[in-house]
């Protein structure tokens, strides 16, 4: 008797990381920081090496949440949050990480130590700089975003000007109706009057004032008041806010529902998006709609396996035949990803 498993590499993802001092600058000097504590969703947790390096192996493909424990970083110090995205939801000491079997993952932390502990730290050798780009006059240009980080940044509502949508009935600007957050956090943001104050809560608790980011006044009397990082709390999120004037009058009550679906339920074809041409050259397109029980779109990162019939092979099997010619009749089993609401 036989038993077959699939491979590690294949059915696995990995994640890596390392974690520096230093500001933002892609030029600045970037020093590893040995003994933090990096850890999982589950408690799993590794060190940092002399390096400042850590890495996790063997994680189930799909969304893990990654975070640095800031009481294990030498006296004085402290995180930075360099990524500014969702992927970090306003925080330093955490970042959310998605991968598929196979894939690799990485996450960076960067901190802020005190000049004699960041001295006693040995710097790790950086590859020298051409003259073309070693003028010290030229300003450092800060590290470029990846279009993915800024499709994420755009669906999570960090690059919309709420003041220039214009004025109109107090009520919510973000998040819409139907937006399907992409982490388990969420932006929130709120047009009222000028001079009104605004008490937001999920889930009827009030929300931590700590998430409030500010609040922007137009010249024509209305505002717009912005919270971020909010947490999702399993499947669905309550959010309600109460205007009131300056003298306790309260002049408006909102609820906005989300839902941060995880769980799939049914698949259903996307005709209209799909490419189904099987003529040997095009690579055909299958576009599904992946959503839960009630008929809601799950969130987008959702991986999961699909069975195709034979004859047919998902693309990526066959790049992955080619690329093993000397390993026999290894197979890798078809996945989706779910990209995005539609």
């Amino acid at each position: 008797r036989v038993r077959i498993e699939d491979e590690i590499l294949v059915s696995r993802m990995t994640l890596i990381g390392r974690v520096t001092a230093g500001d933002c600058s892609v030029r600045g000097e970037r020093i590893g920081i040995p003994g933090v504590r990096v850890m999982l969703e589950d408690g799993s947790f590794a060190m940092t090496d002399a390096d400042g390096r850590y890495h996790f192996e063997g994680l189930v493909p799909g969304t893990h949440v990654v975070q640095v424990a800031e009481q294990t970083l030498p006296k004085g110090g402290r995180f930075i949050d360099c990524v500014n995205s969702t992927r970090s939801a306003g925080s330093a000491t955490s970042r959310f990480i998605t991968g598929q079997g196979g894939t690799l993952a990485v996450a960076d932390f960067s901190a802020v130590l005190p000049q004699d502990m960041k001295s006693a730290l040995q710097p790790i050798a950086e590859k020298p700089i051409s003259s073309e780009t070693s003028n010290a006059e030229q300003p450092a240009k800060p590290a470029a975003i990846s279009e993915a980080d800024l499709e994420d940044r755009k669906a999570a509502g960090a690059e919309t000007n709420w003041l220039a949508m214009g004025d109109g009935p107090t009520d919510f600007l973000f998040p819409q109706v139907d937006h399907n957050p992409r982490s388990p956090t969420i932006r929130v943001v709120i047009r009222h009057r000028k001079g009104e104050k605004v008490n937001l809560a999920i889930n009827g608790k009030p929300v931590d004032p700590i998430a409030f980011d500010g609040e922007s006044v137009s010249p024509k009397g209305y505002a717009v008041s912005v919270w971020r990082g909010l947490p999702l709390a399993g499947e669905k999120s309550v959010l309600t806010a109460s205007v009131r004037t300056a003298d306790g009058r309260e002049t408006a009550q909102l609820k906005r529902d989300v839902h941060f679906v995880q769980v799939p339920a049914r698949v259903t074809l996307v005709k209209e998006k799909s490419r189904l041409i099987a003529d040997g050259t095009t690579r055909p397109i299958l576009a599904i709609r992946v959503t839960d029980r009630n008929g809601r779109p799950v969130h987008a990162g959702i991986t999961g396996e699909l069975t195709l019939n034979q004859p047919y092979e998902s693309a990526l099997a066959i790049d992955a035949m080619q690329s093993r010619t000397l390993s026999g009749l290894d197979r890798a089993a078809p996945t989706f990803d779910a990209a995005g609401l539609y």
